[in-house]
Parts: C-alpha cells; structure tokens; sequence
C-alpha cells in the first residue's frame, strides 16, 4: 500500500486512520463509506474523519446525534444514488460534508490542521 498519494497538481495526500486522507491544499480530511458492507458506515466514517481532523481518539468523541439525526442522514445519503445529494453540518466544531457518492470531507475548525 502506498504511503502518500498524489493529485495532478503534485500536492501530497497524506493518508490517516483506515484509509482517510489529509489534503494539505485545502486543509481537508476526506474519507469514504461503502453502505453495502456495513449499516454503520456513515456515521463511523464520519466520527473517525473528525477525530482525526481534531486529533482526538474515538472514545472521546461526542455522539453524532447531538450534531445531526444520523439515522436520517445515513438513509438520505444511502438511498439517493439516482441523484445526487450533499449534507453539510458542524459537528465538534468541523464542518462536515457528506455526499451520496460515499465521500466524506472534514473543514476542521478556522481551516486549522492536526498535519
């Protein structure tokens, strides 16, 4: 498995976590969920992106249903793949964006980084 991935611009992706990404370009963590292989990933996807973002472990996270209803969004974002549909909400200070393509991408707070 490669270490470093990088895009056309040459800009490194440093990877984090399972299988994440930090994009020094534009001070974002990205990640992706695959519904089909567990009901839970949408919202493991997206607390494990912002724990990375805040450089906090898992355990220490805030639940996700004080940010947003993730029963909601796991079935909005799961179930639009004829259309697509973006989600945007703060959740521990991160602005949070996720889409029906599967992608997760973390703003941590006042465009800083743990990187």
């Amino acid at each position: 498995m490669c270490t470093e991935t990088t895009r056309s611009d040459s800009t490194p992706i440093q990877p984090f976590g399972d299988g994440g990404s930090y994009d020094p370009a534009t001070g974002t963590y990205h990640a992706t969920f695959d519904e089909d292989v567990d009901a839970d990933a949408v919202v493991v996807t997206i607390v494990s992106a912002v724990a990375s973002a805040t450089d906090r472990e898992l355990t220490e996270m805030p639940p996700l249903y004080g940010a947003v209803d993730a029963e909601a969004l796991t079935r909005l974002v799961t179930s639009s793949h004829e259309q697509s549909v973006e989600v945007t909400f703060s959740y521990v200070r991160c602005c949070v964006t996720v889409s029906s393509h599967g992608d997760v991408v973390v703003e941590p707070p006042d465009g800083s980084s743990n990187r």
